[in-house]
């Protein structure tokens, strides 16, 4: 009887694991050329020898159909299907710089291999306010970065990825969340809308440009942003070289001029030494 009610207990205690189990989105998956029919949802976050593994972790950008001043309008597809699609006519550098480092150079880096890993369940979606929303995916961003670390990924070699609001995601969440997020790349970072500007747009630049800037920690960041960028330029963003521990790099170009990046091979080096510096 003694025995029964131990395996009870045990059956209990397994089941509420497996349902409080973080569910990354249903289209959630590694990417990249060597993976061939990616597990998906909560069977993507095993990994195999995961002491090797480096996962950059993409949060995609707000679309079109959304708004990125403060309150949002439209939902997002996740944009995974665009990898999928061109998958089979792949050369190198087309995916852009994140794909090409989870493929022809995911090797770069010491012992370890480079995966990257598509996050869907960071995705815009009306109904809230961005702050809200925002906070929300940083909340999201921290459990999936936990629920690698429990699959044996060691911390520092989960770095988060992010585009346009994805950018003020994984900016937010190392602000937020230190202790849980050891270092970022971001690319065209936003929290305003497309040009021209309202009063608001420009307040929150300034908002967010303020609170960055107070920071006391150090921010282990690589952000890049683009001079002629529709939405918040290189010259709006100048604020981040005043931001303890984060690096700053001008782009030409408009809102996506970041995606043709490893055209310039000292870029590569720039991104592989920027992740080799958080593995020390």
């Amino acid at each position: 009887m003694h025995y029964l009610i131990k395996l009870f207990f045990f059956i209990c205690i397994f089941f509420s694991f497996e349902i409080n189990a973080f569910n990354p989105g249903k289209e959630s998956q590694f990417i990249g050329t060597t993976i061939i029919d990616a597990p998906k949802g909560k069977d993507s976050l095993t990994i195999s020898d995961p002491d090797k593994a480096i996962i950059l972790v993409y949060n995609q950008g707000w679309g079109a159909d959304t708004s990125k001043s403060r309150y949002i309008r439209g939902t997002d597809k996740c944009f995974v299907d665009f990898y999928a699609e061109n998958e089979k006519e792949y050369k190198m550098g087309m995916l852009g710089p994140w794909y090409s480092l989870s493929s022809e150079l995911r090797y770069q880096i010491d012992d370890k291999i480079i995966y990257l890993y598509y996050f869907c369940k960071n995705r815009a979606q009306e109904g809230s306010d961005a702050d809200t929303l925002r906070s929300m995916m940083v909340n999201n961003l921290v459990k999936l970065v936990d629920a690698f670390v429990d699959q044996g990924v060691p911390r520092k070699q989960i770095i988060s990825v992010g585009h346009s609001g994805g950018a003020a995601v994984v900016l937010e969440a190392i602000f937020k969340k230190p202790d849980k997020i050891n270092s970022v790349i971001a690319t065209s970072w936003t929290v305003s809308g497309k040009k021209p500007w309202t009063a608001d747009d420009i307040q929150e630049n300034k908002r967010f440009a303020a609170r960055y800037k107070k920071n006391d920690d150090l921010l282990k960041a690589l952000v890049y942003a683009c001079n002629k960028d529709e939405f918040t330029s290189y010259e709006e963003q100048v604020f981040w070289k005043e931001v303890k521990g984060v690096e700053l790099v001008e782009l030409e170009g408009g809102h996506i001029c970041w995606f043709n990046l490893f055209n310039d091979h000292q870029e590569i080096l720039r991104v592989l030494k920027f992740i080799q510096s958080g593995l020390e």
